[in-house]
């Protein structure tokens, strides 16, 4: 779950990388647009929540809390590696280090 997860925001953010940067950092977002975004991620949040507590052996405490910190870990590293990085990113070798550092969290 968390490699398609982590795949998928990978394949958004680097798409097309520079109208990412410029659409996200450099231009102000219509209060509509920022609506329907912050609608995706609380969309996002509320899946991973769900998908938490229907696993009773992750041991985080706070389903809720911790799916905030997946999603919110997950796009921001994915927008500052992808989006920021030099070159063209490596899909597999990101993802890897998405599905490492995620499920390491929740088995924690």
């Amino acid at each position: 779950v968390v490699r398609v997860f982590a795949e998928a925001m990978f394949e958004l953010h680097a798409r097309d990388r520079g109208l990412h940067r410029l659409l996200f950092e450099e231009a102000p977002l219509p209060r509509a647009t920022r609506r329907r975004l912050d609608g995706v991620e609380r969309q996002a949040v509320e899946r991973v929540e769900s998908y938490l507590r229907a696993r009773p052996d992750l041991t985080r405490r706070d389903p809720g809390l911790a799916a905030a910190v997946i999603v919110q870990c997950i796009e921001g590293i994915t927008h500052k590696l992808v989006v920021h990085g030099d070159g063209e990113p490596d899909t597999r070798r990101y993802v890897d280090e998405m599905v490492a550092l995620v499920t390491a969290y929740l088995a924690s």
